[in-house]
């Protein structure tokens, strides 16, 4: 089919009578005068105006806004729409309707083919239209020559030995008979299943010589076929104990090759999407003229000698790609990988295998390790600070599960992290005390170094997060991560939580003098309890089977400060034996604790001799606690 760009009206004059011809329309807020398309025609230039035009005898496709069709009545091929369009007057479509704008035919009557709208709202003379079409069931031959010449229809096939004289279908076939022909078809506007309802020991078998393009997904199951002139598929490949030859297939979308199947691509040049492959099936595969995945390549028991470009590469077996050049995504491997010719990897993290490749020429984002020497090529390059904080000179990643699956997610400024960081640190030189020496993995490198020194910089240029900003986030692991950091009766203030109990008690505290006498002072120490709707804090359930979450509420002796820590659910009903359950140690212990000293969240247990701690850890009852407690500050 042969393509034509229209950039003014007098342009479209030329060969707008031509048939089987693409047009593809680029003009801008230009009337074209035509009453009949004979080919196709896709929209690409906004506010284009077909004031006369009744008929398309192939595709339409709206790409550009504003475009009106305000007499158009019957589109013989597919529609296609990615815009507003005034289209009032359609009344017919013989293929495929795709839109994803919300829109209203007023006229629509037919549609021959299927409806994809994803999540548009479509209407026709004021009833949603129908996205699903029913399949024509089929048994014997003459249910077949019923079927409609045009070939717009879905199909599902139980007979055996059907021919089906179609050249063109728009719908899915479906065959669960043991053999189905398709002798002349030669292209197939929908997905294809094979998938015999009698499991036997001989395969269903398909037979399409003649087909060329599948704009669908195929999918085959206990099959065997062969399809001699197929040289496109745009959807994806699926097998499954299938035994298929794509003899002169070019490229595909994505390809799945599961249990016990056995397929030939020896011509395929590119794949659109991954290949994968189950790892329990001990089938070769081989792709020798294979160049570039787009997506995942699973390595195992697959072989692609020439392949120069992946989106990701997946392995857990030794190998080497010597015409491998490009990685667009990860590269994670388990055990021993050479490449002499690649180039460049987007995210490199070397985990517990051998990563060589001396020809390595740039690296987008790097996990450092301080056994690789990959730093100096990096454009990015990230510490691992905690198991879910990651750090670069200019951003910074949270996540849970991985480097990689961080830098799928947001990344944040470093500025972001600063505000983070002052919830809870009233200074840099706190933060740095508290924080950096005692809780995070620091790295003795330059660039490391450089972080920290760009984060003392923009401490005293920076406000604190408000609590606003950080809790109507829609990003739940920056909400958790934040709750990290901003101190529980902020929290418990800012959401109103309720007080449901309080107990107070007198206490014998040591204090020294200035010439560090000790001396025993009696203080009363209060201590409340506070309930909060999980709801409001909106993470999910913390520990709570009822709805809510719970914190003790203390003041420190010295400075009359308050403190706020969360407790668990049974503990919630008196508030000293709340207190006492923030203080976990083991067992074995107890009995040897001669005091405790207390710093706001930090416990000091002083021993009356040393014990190695062992078995179950448990918090103090509230008798234990107040017994034992000596100082608090």
């Amino acid at each position: 089919m042969k393509r034509y760009k229209v950039y003014a009206p007098e342009d479209l004059q030329n060969f707008a009578d031509a048939e089987n011809i693409c047009i593809e329309i680029y003009a801008k807020n230009k009337v074209f005068e035509q009453s009949e398309i004979k080919g196709s025609i896709y929209l690409r230039g906004e506010s284009c105006t077909f004031p006369n035009l009744v008929s398309i005898a192939g595709n339409l496709s709206v790409d550009a806004p504003f475009c009106s069709l305000e007499k158009l009545e019957k589109v013989q091929g597919n529609c296609i729409i990615h815009n507003e369009v005034n289209i009032d007057k359609l009344k017919e479509i013989k293929g495929n309707l795709k839109c994803i704008v919300d829109l209203n035919f007023k006229n629509l009557e037919k549609i021959g083919g299927s409806i994809q709208s994803k999540k548009a709202k479509l209407t026709t003379r004021g009833h949603l239209l129908r996205k699903n079409r029913k399949p024509v069931a089929v048994n014997r031959q003459y249910e077949v020559d019923r079927l409609p010449a045009d070939g717009i229809f879905d199909v599902d096939i139980f007979g055996d030995n059907l021919i089906f004289p179609h050249t063109h279908i728009s719908g899915n076939i479906t065959v669960k008979s043991q053999k189905a022909d398709f002798p002349n078809l030669v292209s197939l506007h929908g997905n294809l299943y094979g998938d015999p309802r009698e499991k036997s020991k001989e395969k269903c078998k398909l037979n399409y010589p003649s087909l060329e393009q599948i704009i669908g997904n195929v999918e085959l199951k206990n099959t065997t076929s062969v399809f001699d002139s197929l040289t496109f598929v745009k959807g994806s490949i699926s097998m499954e104990k299938s035994e298929t030859d794509f003899p002169v297939l070019e490229r595909s979308g994505t390809i799945r090759l599961n249990s016990y199947s056995s397929a030939s691509f020896p011509e395929l040049v590119e794949i659109r999407g991954g290949l994968t492959k189950r790892s329990y099936s001990s089938k070769k595969y081989y792709f020798p003229k294979l160049k570039k995945v787009n997506g995942i390549f699973h390595k195992n028991d697959v072989e692609a000698p020439f392949l120069e470009e992946v989106g990701e590469l997946l392995s857990n077996e030794n190998f080497e790609m010597n015409f491998l050049q490009k990685i667009n995504g990860s590269c994670t491997i388990s055990k021993y990988f050479k490449s002499n010719s690649l180039r460049h990897i987007n995210i490199l993290e070397i985990k517990n295998n051998v990563f060589y490749s001396p020809a390595l020429e740039s690296v987008n984002h790097y996990l450092y390790k301080k056994e690789e020497h990959y730093e100096t090529l990096a454009k990015n390059i990230y510490f691992r600070i905690t198991d879910q904080l990651y750090i670069s000179k200019t951003s910074f990643l949270i996540s849970r599960f991985g480097f990689e699956t961080g830098l799928k997610g947001n990344k944040y400024p470093l500025k972001e992290l600063v505000r983070i960081l002052k919830l809870r640190h009233s200074s840099f030189q706190n933060f740095e005390t508290r924080e950096l020496k005692r809780e995070w993995t620091t790295e003795d490198h330059q660039e490391f170094h450089k972080i920290i020194e760009k984060i003392r910089v923009l401490w005293d240029k920076t406000e604190a997060l408000s609590f606003q900003e950080f809790f109507t986030s829609d990003n739940r692991n920056f909400r958790l991560f934040c709750f990290n950091y901003i101190g529980v009766g902020t929290l418990m203030k800012e959401l109103d939580a309720r007080k449901i109990n309080a107990h107070s008690i007198d206490v014998d505290h040591v204090e020294y003098d200035i010439n560090g006498n000790r001396e025993s002072i009696k203080k009363t120490n209060i201590y409340e309890v506070y309930e909060i709707e999980n709801q409001k804090l909106g993470i999910g359930s913390w520990n709570s089977r009822n709805g809510f979450s719970y914190a003790v509420k203390c003041w420190c002796p010295s400075t009359g400060k308050e403190h706020w820590l969360w407790i668990e659910e049974q503990y919630k009903d008196n508030a000293l034996t709340a207190i006492a359950s923030t203080f976990r140690v083991h067992e074995n212990m107890i009995p040897y604790i001669r005091c405790l000293k207390r710093q706001g969240d930090l416990l000091f247990c002083e021993l009356i001799r040393e014990v190695t701690p062992k078995g179950f850890t448990r918090p103090l009852t509230a008798k234990e606690y107040f017994s034992l407690l000596e100082v608090e500050t």
